[in-house]
């Protein structure tokens, strides 16, 4: 004799409760992970030692609406794409935009201007502000450590970390 479950029992339920009215049953939803969950749009997430990375795991994707706050290692993921990844913690990807604010910690922006002279606040965060022209091209060998502001998915502002 099979047993029945409360689960058997309520998708039986949702079965013939679209049987006979001309509906189709919806498919149950599947189970979400928390990378495939989005946070509502006015939802602020703020990101510092998030869940433990596992060795392979690849970033989050971005989330429409996603807003964060993130200190962490900033690389490129893709053309206009970059990843932001915490100490401890799986990566947020993110959106570049032209404008993106960039400060940087020690005065040479990526497209080449300024100065080698450090560009810094009294905790050791960039003072220069730089366009995104040429952030992608430096993000390939020299990725950065730092703050990164998300809203809607793009990257508000980066602000480099002197020394990581």
């Amino acid at each position: 004799m099979s047993k029945w479950t409360p689960a058997a029992g309520a998708v039986l339920a949702l079965f013939l409760s679209a049987c006979g009215t001309g509906e189709s049953a919806a498919p149950a939803p599947a189970e979400a992970s928390p990378a495939a969950t989005a946070p509502g749009p006015d939802a602020t997430v703020t990101v510092g030692a998030a869940t433990p990375r596992e060795p392979g795991a690849t970033p989050a994707k971005v989330l429409g609406g996603v807003n964060a706050e993130i200190f962490g290692r900033v690389e490129l993921l893709a053309p206009g794409e970059i990843t932001v990844t915490p100490p401890e913690g799986a990566g947020q990807a993110a959106f570049l935009s032209d404008d993106t604010v960039l400060l940087v910690a020690y005065g040479k922006c990526p497209d080449g201007s300024g100065t080698e002279t450090e560009t810094v606040d009294a905790m050791n965060r960039g003072t220069k502000q730089c366009s995104v022209k040429g952030l992608e091209e430096f993000l390939r060998g020299n990725p950065l450590s730092g703050d990164v502001a998300i809203s809607g998915g793009v990257v508000v502002k980066i602000v480099e970390h002197k020394g990581g």
